[in-house]
Formats: C-alpha cells, structure tokens, sequence
C-alpha cells in the first residue's frame, strides 16, 4: 500500500481528533459546544458510532438531532468514500426546524426561509431558516395513480 493511497489517507484521518473538525465545524457556524445543544449537534466519537448507528466511518461523526421528531442523521467527519450522511434504514425524511427557529414562526411578519441541508440552516442566523435534510437520499417515489 503506498503512502498515497486512500486506505492510508483515510487511517492517517482517523488518527486526527473528530473533535477538532467538530469544533472547526461549529465555529464556521458561529456556534460553541453550549450552542450547538440549541441546534441539535453532538459529538459521535469513532469508538461510539457503532452502538450508535451499527458501524463505524470515517473519524467520527456530527449527530444532528430533529427536535420533537425523534429522528436525526449524521454528518461522517474524516476521510471516508461514499455518502457524506447517513440516516436509519427505512426513516422518513423531515424538515429539521431547531426550537430558536420555532420560536418565531408564530410572526407572520417574519419571513421564513427554506433551504437544503442541516448546516446551511443554522448558518442563516439573521433570517428564520428550516431545511429539508436528505433531498438526495430519497430511494422511494410515491406515485398518486
């Protein structure tokens, strides 16, 4: 196996601390570990992921819960091949609306934004924003006729 390769690569990431992407990932979102908790987000280490989802990928991974839905989806952190999310098996998918956004929804004044993706949600601090998580991950087509 070369130095280069991805399997190489891949170990050298997990060696990395999750933490320290998890981290960068919360200040590129304006968030510290106390309000990460408003939006859902936690720390999935390496060693956990296994109890927690049923395997284990890259060097951890971002768990964002959906509040009051009892759902959540992971964001893998690391170097890894294939989907960068994962979901349960069989899981419908929601709108990821966090409690600071709901608060406001009540104001038919306040407008609200929609958008793709948990992250991009919470980067939209100024204007109410929800997301459809997982758009892409839909495998079954409803069909009406």
């Amino acid at each position: 196996m070369t130095a280069n390769s991805f399997t190489a690569k891949a170990q050298e990431a997990n060696a990395e601390s999750a933490e320290k992407e998890y981290f960068g990932r919360l200040l590129q979102l304006g968030l510290n570990p106390d309000t990460a908790k408003d939006y859902g987000l936690s720390l999935i280490a390496l060693a956990d992921m296994p109890k927690e989802i049923g395997f284990a990928k890259g060097s951890g991974a971002i768990k964002i819960e959906y509040p009051n839905a009892k759902f959540c989806r992971y964001r893998f952190l690391g170097l890894f091949s294939g989907a960068k999310y994962f979901q349960k098996a069989g899981t419908n998918n929601y709108v990821y609306c966090p409690d600071v956004v709901k608060e406001t929804l009540s104001n038919i004044n306040i407008a609200l934004q929609i958008t793709e993706g948990e992250f991009k949600s919470i980067a939209c601090k100024d204007v109410p924003t929800v997301a459809l998580g997982g758009v892409s991950s839909t495998t079954t087509y409803w069909n009406d006729n």
